[in-house]
């Protein structure tokens, strides 16, 4: 796997909008990761109308906790 940082804000506390990275395997796009300040937002793919899978803070603590 590859990622890439699209945007990139040194010394900032990251917001709403969130910070971008693009996610590739092999030369192929699989798709996008945002960091937010609530939580992490995947995108699968090249996906037209933005619809992500929306993960808070603590269910992604939670899931580490529980897979270590």
């Amino acid at each position: 796997m590859k990622v890439r940082l699209k945007d990139f804000h040194v010394n900032k506390d990251v917001e709403v909008s969130g910070i971008e990275f693009h996610v590739s395997d092999g030369g192929r796009h699989v798709g996008d990761l945002f960091v937010t300040k609530t939580g992490l937002i995947w995108f699968e793919g090249k996906t037209e109308g933005r619809t992500g899978r929306k993960i808070d803070w603590q269910e992604l603590r939670k899931y580490c906790k529980e897979h270590p």
